[in-house]
């Protein structure tokens, strides 16, 4: 459909998700090094933080069950 309205293609969706992968992976796809999991998970979260997030609380849906977001709340606020 917005394609059809010419608002972007499929193509301009891939690039952008590729893009997204390749700046939110440094330790990949760039010379950030990483010794294990949490600097991994630290190095996301300052990203996304740079990319306009307000709190690292925010990328938590709203509409998850009351048990599952306070779960998903305590790991984020955990790192």
């Amino acid at each position: 459909i917005a394609e059809e309205k010419q608002d972007f293609t499929m193509a301009d969706s891939l690039h952008a998700v590729c893009d997204k992968l390749i700046k939110r992976h440094p330790h990949i796809y760039g010379d950030v090094k990483v010794d294990n999991e949490e600097d991994v998970k630290r190095n996301w979260e300052q990203i996304k933080l740079s990319e306009g997030k307000k709190s690292v609380l925010s990328g938590v849906p709203s509409g998850l069950p009351a048990m599952v977001k306070a779960y998903r709340m305590q790991e984020k606020t955990a790192q």
